[in-house]
């Protein structure tokens, strides 16, 4: 699970600030693993080719994705995060969810680190061990463009 501290000019045009909760669970992070390639890197390796590609609009989907199905309210007791549709897609139409955008299309190392952060069920290694993937990819992208 991974909280972010989000803070906005609300539609009053008031300071606000929101602690945005992001957790996918086994069986979500499972059925992504699914979607994107049969194989532990497929997360990292969409994500590198989305950015080869400079696909701006594949980049946006993939983070809309990410937190429709990462995005919930802690409970009281912090035993879960409690997820449903409507309360995404507030969260989603939001001045704090631009926010978020900003700062995952700042890079696809924020976006890597926002995934790792939400993806609960991996351990420290594995989180690690994507890093240094995604890291070497980025690394590479940049001196092709230089």
């Amino acid at each position: 699970m991974i909280a972010k501290t989000l803070n906005y000019t609300d539609f009053n045009d008031e300071q606000a600030q929101e602690i945005a909760y992001f957790n996918i669970n086994k069986n979500e992070s499972s059925l992504l693993f699914l979607e994107y390639g049969n194989n532990k890197n497929a997360l990292t390796n969409y994500i590198q080719r989305i950015a080869e590609d400079n696909d701006l609009k594949g980049y946006m989907l993939f983070i809309d994705k990410i937190v429709e199905i990462a995005y919930g309210v802690k409970s009281d007791d912090g035993r879960r995060i409690d997820k449903d549709e409507k309360r995404t897609k507030l969260f989603m139409s939001s001045p704090a969810y631009d926010v978020l955008l900003d700062e995952l299309t700042s890079s696809p190392q924020a976006l890597l680190e926002f995934i790792l952060g939400a993806l609960s069920t991996l351990s420290k290694d594995q989180k690690q061990e994507a890093r240094k993937e995604i890291n070497s990819a980025i690394a590479e992208l940049e001196s092709k463009e230089q």
